[in-house]
């Protein structure tokens, strides 16, 4: 095998010359870790493949962009698996020469630093394509680090022309960057950002520090398990944590970071994830206002009730228009297409839909911010409505979305405000003064002695009477003002009028 093979002109990452280039610079390099050659001359070797590495592997992750048709799916597949072996074999040769005793300090920096940065390329590489860190990744990670520390190398800089945003790297800098990425939901966000979030690790890193761990800590290292943080630190002593608070302070500064407007936000979900405060415990949700009724108990509306029925009975050919005559040709203008029965339905209870899930919650200034993992078709939009539960036996609480943006992975970030902590379903009946609507499901919401009332599915307005069946309670009352201009109808105040209501026979 021709020595020199590494120190061709590149040419472009293609087709089959991709292949070809691929195979040619993995052999070379399974020949150089096993060929019995002095150590100098094969770190001068593995330095002169190294850059043609990172080269092929850029142009190989150009293809985990593409994964349209299986015939894609199977090319991306391969690339990503193509990426972890080349850089292994460049980690398997550093990490061979870092071994010799008589290595300087300054030389022991760099073969640490470069095993350390191709293992950093793989970690970036398996997110990209949507995976998990390969088994042994953070072990390996941690084993470098620990090893840095011990010989005091951590802080040395080193040149590397393929250090992510500068020329330069620490061991310790590389370390954090990895750390970052991994407290960072790198599978919850879409790729694009996910790609700027490691073009911008390098930068970040600066603003982090290692610290001995303390039981509070949230992010302490898990350096004897092939994971990065420990889920449960029941005894932290002689460990490390990440302190993140000056990276999340560094992140405040940052103007537009992520491209919200194109709708995830990264500097939100960064802010998010890098919290101090370890995420709450996982919640129930349900979504819309049919949903939340169900949750409730609430019967099944009949089909022909809809949200015109009140506006229609203005109109001249309707059943309830006031007419000259007294008939007013009704069988002809309004004629029955299905025979008429005068047997009352039993209302039947909706079948319940799998409640969606709510994570990560924070608090904000109305409610609070989370994560909402469910399908995709049954998102929320801003406006919508959801019920939630803190535990299965919980009470429902009610909450409006004010914003989402899209989190990667059907999931979705979520700033909700609460507008009841115990909504109750009741029935609801419009009136007007020569009509009246039919009676639908609605939520009374009775916070703090002052009730409101929402239903989408009719036209309420200000000043409007209605008739309401709150159990065996049975009230009129009038609509006052209105709050909330969602997605979903808004809320509208209650008031009860002095007036009573004859029982039904």
């Amino acid at each position: 095998m021709d020595e020199n093979a590494a120190e061709r002109h590149p040419a472009p990452c293609n087709g089959q010359h991709l292949a070809g280039r691929t195979r040619a610079l993995y052999q070379h390099l399974v020949d150089l870790c096993t060929a019995p050659v002095p150590a100098a001359a094969r770190l001068k070797q593995l330095e002169r493949a190294r850059p043609e590495v990172f080269e092929l592997g850029r142009g190989l992750a150009g293809l985990l962009r593409h994964r349209q048709g299986a015939g894609e799916q199977r090319r991306a597949d391969k690339a990503a698996k193509l990426i972890t072996a080349l850089h292994r074999r460049l980690i398997q040769g550093y990490c061979g020469l870092a071994q010799e005793e008589r290595a300087k300090p300054q030389v022991r920096a760099l073969l640490l630093q470069r095993a350390l940065r191709s293992a950093q390329e793989i970690h970036c590489c398996a997110l990209l394509d949507g995976q998990q860190a390969p088994a042994g990744l953070w072990r390996l990670l941690h084993r470098l680090h620990a090893r840095a520390r011990q010989l005091s190398l951590q802080a040395i800089e080193v040149d590397d022309p393929q250090a992510p945003g500068a020329q330069s790297q620490s061991l310790a800098r590389g370390y954090l960057a990895a750390l970052l990425l991994a407290g960072s939901g790198p599978l919850e966000m879409p790729r694009e950002s996910l790609r700027l979030l490691i073009e911008s690790l390098d930068a970040l890193a600066t603003a982090a520090r290692l610290e001995g761990a303390r039981g509070t800590d949230r992010w302490i290292i898990a350096s004897d398990q092939d994971r990065p943080f420990l889920d449960i630190p029941a005894n932290p002593e002689g460990r490390l944590a990440l302190r993140l608070d000056e990276a999340l302070e560094a992140i405040g500064h940052f103007k537009g970071f992520g491209g919200a407007g194109q709708g995830f936000d990264l500097k939100a979900h960064l802010q998010r994830c890098w919290s101090e405060e370890a995420p709450g415990p996982t919640w129930e949700a349900c979504h819309g206002f049919a949903a939340i009724l169900a949750q409730l108990g609430a019967p099944r509306e009949e089909a022909a009730l809809d949200a015109r029925h009140f506006a229609r009975q203005a109109m001249p050919q309707d059943v309830w228009a006031i007419h000259g005559n007294a008939r007013a040709d009704l069988d002809e203008m309004v004629p029955h297409e299905d025979l008429i029965g005068f047997t009352p339905s039993t209302p039947t209870t909706p079948e319940l839909p799998p409640p969606g899930l709510l994570s990560g919650m924070t608090k904000s200034p109305r409610g609070v911010c989370a994560t909402w993992s469910g399908e995709a078709a049954s998102r929320p939009a801003a406006g919508d409505l959801l019920g939630i539960r803190t535990a299965p036996t919980a009470d429902w609480r009610l909450a409006r979305v004010e914003q989402m943006a899209p989190a990667g992975n059907g999931q979705a970030t979520l700033s909700l405000a609460w507008l009841s902590k115990q909504p109750r379903a009741c029935r609801i009946t419009l009136l007007g003064k020569l009509q009246e609507s039919a009676t639908h499901n609605a939520l009374l919401l009775d916070d703090a002695g002052a009730k409101r009332i929402l239903c989408p599915s009719l036209p309420l307005a200000s000043g409007k009477k209605l008739r309401v069946e709150d159990g065996a309670d049975r009230y009129l009352a009038l609509l006052g003002a209105s709050t909330g201009n969602g997605a979903e109808a808004p809320c509208f105040g209650l008031r009860r009028l002095a007036l009573g209501i004859e029982a039904s026979p």
